[in-house]
C-alpha cells in the first residue's frame, strides 16, 4: 500500500499553569493512504449515505486523536479500527459544503 497523502492528527495536550489546566491542539503530520467509503460500506457502518466521508490508512497505532485534517478539511473520526502494524480511520468532514 502506497502511503503517498498527508494529513495532520491534531490532539489535545494538557499542561498545568497556576490558574487551572490549559488545552492545547496539536498537529502531528502522518503519511496515509486514502479511500473513498464504498456505498455498501457507508450503508453497513453508518446506514446512510453521504459525500463526505474518508477512509485512512495510517501506519502503526494512532491513539487519542480528537480531529484530523486532510487535503485543507477538517474531519472528525467516527470510526477507529487497530491491526497489528497499522490503523484505519473512518472520517466525516465537520462542515459539509458545496
Amino acid at each position: 500500500m502506497r502511503y503517498d497523502k498527508r494529513a495532520f492528527l491534531y490532539r489535545i495536550e494538557q499542561t498545568e499553569t497556576p490558574l487551572g489546566v490549559k488545552e492545547k491542539m496539536t498537529p502531528y503530520p502522518v503519511a496515509c493512504n486514502a479511500q473513498i467509503l464504498s456505498v455498501e460500506e457507508q450503508t453497513a457502518i453508518y446506514g446512510a449515505v453521504s459525500q463526505h466521508r474518508v477512509k485512512l490508512h495510517i501506519k502503526g497505532k494512532v491513539r487519542e486523536v480528537e480531529k484530523v485534517e486532510f487535503e485543507g478539511e477538517i474531519y472528525e473520526i467516527t470510526l477507529t479500527k487497530h491491526f497489528r502494524h497499522s490503523t484505519i480511520l473512518y472520517l466525516e468532514r465537520m462542515t459539509p459544503h458545496g
